[in-house]
């Protein structure tokens, strides 16, 4: 998070643009596909697929809002609650 602040202009763009939403989905989609190949395991679960774009999208909004917010909670807490959020829904 600390290099998504570091570099808020271009990351504002990517992410904050609504005519940058392909580039999010191909992003997602290479990140899924990542993913997969390193922890096979993950797709033995017959919801991989919903709880991986829910992890994935959500993830990606808090980003967007946490930029939008002029970065307004500490990149700590962020990581924190964007690890412990996706780790519960994990299980």
């Amino acid at each position: 998070l600390e290099y998504v602040k570091e570099n808020k202009e271009t990351f504002g763009i990517l992410l904050c643009q609504t005519d940058s939403e392909d580039f999010q989905k191909t992003i997602i989609e290479t990140i899924a596909n990542n993913v997969k190949t390193a922890v096979p395991e993950i797709l033995d679960n017959k919801n991989a697929d919903y709880l991986f774009t829910f992890v994935m999208y959500g993830s990606l909004n808090v980003l967007r809002v946490w930029i939008q917010s002029g970065f307004d909670t500490p990149t700590r807490d962020l990581s924190e609650l964007i690890y412990q959020s996706c780790n519960n829904v994990a299980k």
